[in-house]
């Protein structure tokens, strides 16, 4: 059931690769046209949106599926804080509370966060391109400066801030 996850790369999201094609290091541009840049994410991650911590926080066995090929593969699944708050604040606080703690405690979850301190100036940007939505803003700011795809039902909206991002459907 887990092998049946697929990756898009988002030029329009046309392109569908499939995660051995992430997972092996040859990356998505061989399949992407021009629209994509090579990366190589074999030794890197995910980054969790909002509809993504949903999934998890619904038990949905995509979202687990997810989780174990990040085991498996030794990928990272990096999780903006405010993305969280955002899923917990839109399920039953008795359900998603428990999924999303076991989820952040598990040891390739990695919490991100801007809480505290001056955002870069990126992010700032991002931040009033994303007409304030700061969870789209900081989602793509961590994409970006690793150069991961983005686990989301929210590819469009994120797209609009980088046309580059990769986008996994949540």
């Amino acid at each position: 059931m887990c092998s049946n996850i697929r990756v898009m790369a988002t030029a329009g999201i046309s392109t569908v690769v499939e995660p051995a094609r992430f997972i092996d290091g040859r990356g998505p541009a061989a399949d992407a046209g021009s629209h994509t840049e090579e990366r190589d994410v074999s030794s890197s991650g995910w980054v969790l949106d909002v509809g993504a911590l949903g999934a998890f926080a619904e038990g949905v066995v995509y979202a687990e599926c997810v989780l174990t090929l990040a085991r498996e593969r030794g990928h990272t699944l990096l999780v903006p804080m405010p993305a969280v708050l955002a899923a917990y604040e839109r399920r039953p606080a008795d359900v998603a509370g428990p999924r999303l703690a076991r989820l952040l405690a598990d040891p390739v979850v990695v919490a991100a966060d801007y809480a505290t301190g001056a955002l870069p100036e990126h992010l700032d940007r991002l931040i009033d391109r994303a007409r304030g939505d700061r969870v789209a803003a900081l989602v793509v700011h961590l994409a970006q400066t690793r150069g991961w795809p983005v686990l989301t039902d929210r590819g469009d909206v994120l797209v609009r801030l980088w046309p580059g991002l990769l986008i996994v459907p949540a």
